[in-house]
């Protein structure tokens, strides 16, 4: 066995996102994406201040509130949870 496998259907999604977002919202941001990312897509925006979830399951809100600090853009799916600890989090 090769080690782990991730699902990458997410990528499609994600790549739209970026692409429409203007310019300047990704150029000066650092931005957190709440799902695992394919490294061919992460290589693909390797000029942008961008990170991803690196696991295989679901990140706990606890996890995401520490992956997030200092982002300023987060792209995040329907199964997040998203309140106010998490974006007092992010803008630390």
């Amino acid at each position: 066995m090769r080690g782990p496998t991730y699902n990458c259907g997410a990528n499609d999604k994600i790549q739209s996102i970026i692409y429409n977002l203007n310019e300047s919202d990704v150029m000066d941001n650092k931005i957190y994406i709440t799902k695992y990312i394919c490294k061919d897509t992460l290589r693909e925006y390797k000029h942008l201040k961008l990170s991803t979830w690196t696991g295989q399951d679901v990140p706990s809100h606890e996890a995401l509130c520490k992956q997030v600090a200092g982002t300023n853009l987060l792209i995040r799916f329907s199964s997040d949870v998203v309140d106010a600890t998490l974006l007092d989090a992010a803008g630390k």
